[in-house]
């Protein structure tokens, strides 16, 4: 299928969708690395922090921040994923297949909006809908080997598929059981990004100043050639049409709520329990991640250790001290599900490289020092 993604979203026997906003279709263009009109590039100028725009490069990881209903997973991602999957799925090999991946936050509703997003589309297109194979409840076999998932975030179920578009929803509110799992997912998910174009989309509205999207924003926001590109617009930049009368009445409602919720501004009342500015001023990025042992220093070591069946990781950390400042030597943490035995004999042996014989933990029992 010959055709560009903004092509395939406004075919009417495709998507058929030609209502998307100038901002909206201005993402889908930097994304591909298309040829924009002059009001686009302004506003590509706008969203990006005044990011230099070439055309002809194509992006393969991609940051969206939006206020919320600013059309976001229906006008842009589940369209790139559909895009990518029905109009230039890669050359397989026999018995390979590729899968397009949405992964929500963990409540199953958000994962089932996104999935109803993808069936409907399919189905009511003409063309795509003879693509479908088999559909299952969160599932969506096509006829070319590509396959669409959708579920909640879990790390374990994004780990093994072959990868053509990963995209991910309200990032900044992934959390299971109290802990953001967001950084673990993402990091399960990148190898398996393997065909020249497999892309990665995060998208989502903005909550606390933690988590990979807002380190994201600090790293790459506004950079030239950055690895990420991030774009950041409010829900009127991103969709125009939104009433004018629900957002006056949101800002004089709570105006902090209202910057959240609707101007995308990350909420500096919800900062996690120590700065994130604060952490960055007392990182040495120029460092080793483990300094080698030093005779004469007198360390001291915390350990949190788990089970390895649950959710929790099992950590690692030793430091010391020169003058008013705790330099940190080493950290280690090891992500379920594993054998905490083995664990613990691996951090005994690091802990035996720097001649430490004691180490500080909580209430569960820490063997084989």
């Amino acid at each position: 299928m010959n055709i560009g993604p903004i092509e395939f979203i406004e075919d009417s026997a495709l998507i058929g969708d030609k209502s998307l906003s100038p901002a909206q279709k201005m993402t889908v263009e930097a994304s591909y690395g298309l040829e924009m009109p002059a009001e686009h590039l302004d506003l590509f100028n706008k969203a990006s922090g005044g990011r230099e725009y070439i055309p002809g490069i194509e992006q393969t990881e991609i940051d969206i921040l939006k206020g919320r209903k600013a059309g976001g997973t229906d006008k842009i991602l589940t369209n790139c994923m559909l895009y990518e999957l029905c109009a230039r799925p890669p050359k397989l090999s026999v018995g390979e297949k590729a899968v397009g991946m949405i992964v929500t936050s963990e409540i199953k509703r958000q994962s089932r909006v996104v999935f109803d997003y993808c069936i409907e589309k399919l189905e009511r297109s003409p063309i795509l809908r003879k693509m479908i194979k088999r559909a299952t409840a969160n599932e969506i076999q096509l006829i070319n080997h590509t396959s669409i998932l959708i579920f909640p975030c879990n790390q374990a179920r994004v780990g093994a598929p072959s990868i053509l578009f990963f995209g991910r929803n309200e990032v900044c509110f992934w959390k299971t059981e109290g802990r953001s799992v967001d950084k673990d997912v993402l990091d399960h998910a990148r190898p398996g990004l393997i065909f020249p174009h497999s892309k990665m989309m995060k998208i989502s509205s903005v909550n606390r100043m933690t988590g990979e999207m807002f380190l994201d924003m600090k790293r790459y926001y506004g950079l030239n050639n950055a690895l990420v590109l991030v774009l950041k617009g409010s829900t009127e930049f991103f969709f125009p049409g939104f009433s004018k009368k629900k957002l006056e009445a949101a800002k004089r409602r709570d105006r902090i709520v209202y910057e959240q919720e609707y101007e995308c501004a990350f909420r500096q009342d919800l900062k996690a329990m120590f700065d994130p500015d604060v952490i960055d001023r007392a990182i040495d990025n120029d460092r080793p991640l483990e300094i080698p042992y030093k005779s004469g220093v007198q360390y001291q070591v915390f350990v949190d250790v788990a089970g390895g069946g649950g959710k929790d990781h099992y950590a690692i950390c030793g430091g010391h001290r020169e003058g008013e400042k705790i330099i940190i030597d080493f950290v280690r943490s090891r992500a379920p599900k594993f054998n905490p035995q083995e664990v613990t004999k691996s951090y005994a042996d690091l802990l035996s490289n720097y001649k430490i014989r004691e180490v500080t933990g909580d209430k569960w029992r820490v063997t084989g020092l």
